[in-house]
């Protein structure tokens, strides 16, 4: 998060147009989609301390390779370590936190687990954000060194810090087709109620990966003024503390709290795509609402896909959700960039807004299927 702020101004200084960056990360996109699953499944299967270790490892490669980054392809080759890193940590930590939290709670709710995560860990990205735009320029690889000494550190310490998780005998020795049939009777047990979770997480997370990918260029369209860099680090730091409270707004789950998420979202993107790129104060409150409302709704369907699916193959069950959401922003990138060039970066916020309403509706029914007592 120290280079959260200002990493596409940076990429922009290097003398990438916006299209190139957007090329960039399609590239990260399709390898992640490539080995999110089996990553997450040998994590599964082999201990995902070692996955958490190994994804450190990539990320400080990532850093340090695009702080260096003499041409293009070193940024290339830079994203590929980060989606590996990507696809090794996010299955495999949620794993580790969601299996330790019921193992302290066994009868506790996983989102409740997820609401403290988010408020920790957001809490401490805001401020890693704010230092990382005041003091690095948004042109100088400075502060990409400080993020890999810092990672490498974070590395080191998970190395020597986490438990020892490595997968029983028994489990190792599993065939791959006996876990494929735990999966698919975990499919067949969830039904209708998990299909609609999975259709609500894989819009949101989409809107989500794109809003993350544009909200800078949707916030102000003068990306190569170096003031720039610490207005868009405030109002970044102002994000990730909204997104850190998302929790207020899902203590408790149904289709009235969905509903509102949902309106907020709306009333977001409305203003968001009216004043586009002005980098006024409507602009920012429209951001900092969008992504809290996203984080909430987001909330809720982890904490949902966690209570269907198999400790054991959790990693493996999160990250076949995570592929899906890859293969979205693949299939839909083609189409999306020239409605980029012809109408600017605010079709953006409609793309967001109507997966988000997506996402919020299908939430709200799989709440009132177990309010009518349609399938818990």
């Amino acid at each position: 998060m120290l280079i959260g702020a200002t990493s596409t101004l940076f990429l922009v200084s290097r003398g990438l147009p916006l299209q190139q960056v957007i090329a960039l990360k399609g590239t990260q996109a399709m390898v992640i989609l490539a080995l999110d699953v089996p990553l997450s499944y040998l994590a599964d299967r082999v201990g995902r301390k070692v996955a958490v270790c190994v994804a450190g490892t990539s990320g400080v490669l990532w850093l340090a390779m695009t702080a260096y980054s003499p041409d293009l392809w070193w940024l290339y080759v830079a994203e590929a370590f980060n989606a590996v890193s990507f696809a090794l940590f996010n299955g495999a930590y949620d794993a580790i936190l969601i299996d330790r939290w019921l193992t302290v709670h066994p009868d506790g709710r996983v989102v409740d687990c997820l609401t403290a995560f988010t408020t920790v860990s957001f809490t401490v990205m805001a401020v890693a954000a704010g230092i990382g735009g005041l003091f690095g320029p948004p042109d100088s690889p400075a502060v990409w060194w400080i993020a890999a000494s810092t990672l490498t550190a974070v590395t080191g310490y998970a190395v020597v810090g986490l438990p020892s998780d490595r997968a029983s005998r028994a489990t190792v020795r599993r065939g791959l087709a006996s876990d494929v049939r735990t999966l698919r009777a975990v499919g067949r047990r969830g039904g209708a109620a998990l299909g609609l979770v999975v259709v609500a997480s894989v819009a949101g997370q989409f809107a989500y990966q794109l809003l993350i990918q544009f909200w800078q260029p949707l916030f102000t369209t003068d990306l190569e003024d170096r003031q720039t860099g610490v207005i868009l680090s405030g109002v970044f730091v102002l994000i990730l503390l909204a997104q850190s409270r998302a929790g207020c707004l899902t203590r408790r789950q149904g289709a009235i709290r969905t509903t509102t998420i949902c309106a907020a979202l709306f009333v977001c993107f409305a203003l968001l795509q009216r004043d586009e790129g002005s980098g006024g104060i409507t602009t920012a409150v429209a951001l900092i609402g969008a992504f809290a409302a996203l984080r909430a709704l987001l909330n809720l369907c982890d904490g949902e896909l966690n209570e269907m699916f198999e400790g054991e193959l959790r990693a493996t069950s999160l990250s076949v959700v995570s592929t899906m959401v890859r293969v979205s922003i693949v299939v839909c990138a083609p189409a999306l960039a020239p409605l980029h060039t012809a109408h600017g970066t605010g079709v953006v916020a409609w793309v967001c807004l109507a997966s988000s309403l997506l996402s919020g509706g299908a939430l709200a029914l799989r709440a009132m299927r177990v309010a009518g007592g349609g399938g818990g």
